[in-house]
């Protein structure tokens, strides 16, 4: 499996902080926390059935977050690596999002996803 470290750091920071938001957000930062343990372990990235609308709205949400308070900062330092990296955990999340959301239409949330993640940048 690929270098994702990445990934996760972004997954767990968002996280961290939509978690010190409140208990509204405590299924979303279960998803997000499931899935940046899945990817440091190199297991299988399986969603299961009456989890993936939910992880469809924790990525949406987490790829909001970065876009909207993590990227301006990034750009505006001028970072053009960071920016690259943070654009791909954008983009694939978003990418996710629609794909998990797509397969709980089509399945009638009756059946697992599993995630399959592009090459990191």
């Amino acid at each position: 499996m690929a270098n994702y470290k990445f990934y996760i750091n972004y997954l767990r920071f968002i996280a961290k902080k939509l978690d010190d938001g409140g208990p509204e957000f405590k299924n979303i930062t279960s998803e997000l926390n499931k899935l940046a343990d899945k990817l440091d372990q190199k297991e299988d990235l399986l969603v299961e059935a009456n989890n993936v609308r939910i992880m469809a709205r924790a990525l949406a949400g987490f790829s909001g977050f970065l876009q909207e308070h993590i990227l301006p900062e990034v750009i505006a330092a001028n970072n053009q690596y960071s920016e690259k990296e943070l654009r791909w955990v954008i983009d694939t999340s978003m990418e996710l999002m629609a794909k998990l959301i797509s397969h709980a239409e089509i399945t009638n949330n009756s059946e697992n996803y599993i995630i399959k993640l592009p090459n990191p940048p």
